[in-house]
C-alpha cells in the first residue's frame, strides 16, 4: 500500500496520520490535532490492507459523542 511506520513517543512532523485505539491527552494527539491530521483506529490499517488500498479516512475518524461535545464546551466556559 506503500506509507511507513513512525516508531516514536513524540510527535513527528513528517507524520502525516496518527494511528492509535486509545486516545490519550499525549504529545503525539495533541500535536496531530494541531497540524490537522487525522486521528484513526488501527482498524483502517487492517480494513485498508484487506482491500489492497488505502481507504477513505473520514469513515474511520473518531468522532465525540454529541454528550461528549456538551461536557467539552461546559468544561472551556
Amino acid at each position: 500500500l506503500g506509507g511507513f511506520y513512525i516508531d516514536s513517543k513524540n510527535f513527528e512532523k513528517s507524520a502525516t496520520h496518527l494511528v492509535t485505539d486509545d486516545i490519550k491527552c499525549s504529545e503525539k494527539f495533541l500535536g496531530s490535532c494541531v497540524r490537522g491530521l487525522w486521528v484513526l483506529p488501527s482498524k483502517y490499517i487492517e480494513d485498508s490492507f484487506t482491500v489492497g488500498l488505502w481507504l477513505n479516512e473520514e469513515n474511520y475518524e473518531f468522532k465525540a459523542e454529541e454528550s461528549q461535545q456538551s461536557d467539552l464546551v461546559a468544561a472551556a466556559n
